[in-house]
Formats: structure tokens, sequence, C-alpha cells
């Protein structure tokens, strides 16, 4: 049984890494299931075995996407107990994911389904909705931490939440367009 769920995992990695390249360089409208099986190398009935449709493989690239924020923003928060250097290392870290994961960091800003009828629907959506959570949680002890250290003030915690990752995405995007000009004035 192990061989096969690795043997699954193996052609899932496989054909989500060229859909994640093909949705980066087309988009997602325009990427079709059969580029996505020609480019992969695979027959299309065979990507429908691991795969049910193109949605079913953009949700799995964002569990990734979730996964590996989720991971990003744990080693911030490691980086140190002060509440302010956990706020920059936070930042550089999303900086260094949407440098390295375009496609997953763009995802993260579109609409993800999650009311419970999607979910109970699509495990994918719902195991995506978990780490979302597990992210918030995480996201609002770094900005309690900043209340007691005295950084910033008390929101109620889903504006908080809300407002920290806006800023630091605002931030990014922000750089990303400002290149020329920031690098006049840095």
């Amino acid at each position: 049984m192990a061989n096969k769920e690795a043997l699954t995992a193996f052609h899932q990695e496989a054909i989500a890494e060229v859909a994640d390249r093909l949705f980066l360089e087309k988009g997602f409208q325009a990427t079709s299931r059969d580029d996505i099986a020609r480019e992969a190398d695979y027959s299309k009935a065979t990507l429908y075995v691991y795969f049910k449709s193109k949605e079913q493989i953009h949700h799995y690239i964002l569990l990734k996407a979730m996964r590996l924020l989720y991971e990003r923003i744990q080693a911030g928060l490691a980086s140190s107990p002060d509440a302010l250097e956990q706020y920059w290392a936070i930042c550089r870290e999303f900086q260094a994911y949407s440098a390295k994961h375009p496609t997953y960091y763009q995802a993260l800003s579109e609409t993800i389904a999650t009311d419970q009828k999607s979910r109970d629907r699509d495990p994918l959506l719902q195991s995506i909705y978990e780490v979302g959570e597990q992210v918030n949680e995480v996201t609002q002890e770094a900005l309690d931490n900043g209340v007691r250290q005295g950084y910033f003030r008390e929101l109620p915690q889903v504006s908080a939440g809300m407002l920290y990752g806006s800023m630091i995405t605002s931030a990014i995007q922000l750089a990303g367009n400002k290149v020329e000009y920031l690098s006049l004035i840095i």
C-alpha cells in the first residue's frame, strides 16, 4: 500500500510541477488539461487518474503553496523572540517565497473556496483551509507578541491577521513595481 501511495504522490508531483510552470507561463484559464498532459508526457486518461479536473490540480498546487508559506512564517518566527525582528524576518521569508515561487504567491491572493460545501466536495480545499487556519493562528500569535512587547496596538483578530499579511504582500508588490525608483533612494 505504501508503494502505491508513493507512486501516486510521485505522479501528482510530476503533473503539478508541469501545471505550475504552465499556469505561470500561460495563466490558469489559458492552460488546458491537454496542455498539461502533453507537457507532462501523460495521456489524458492517466492525468484523470491523478486529478479529476484542472481545478483539482490548481488546488493541489495551492495546498503546497499554503504549506510552504506556513513553514516560511514559522522560520521567521523562530528567528528571534523579539516581535519586531520576527516581523522583519517574516517579511524576508515572504519576499524570498514570492521570488522563488511566483505562481504560489500569486495563487494565495486569489479567491479560494472556503465554504463548508466546497470543502466537503474537495478534500484538498479542506486541507488548504486547515493550513490557512494554522497560518492565521501563528500570525495572530506574532501580533499578540508584538502587542505585549509594545510594537503593535491591539486589533480584532481577523482584522489584525489580514492587516499583517496585507502589509507584507503590498510591500513586496510595491517593491517589485518600483525597483528602479527604490534603487535611486536606497
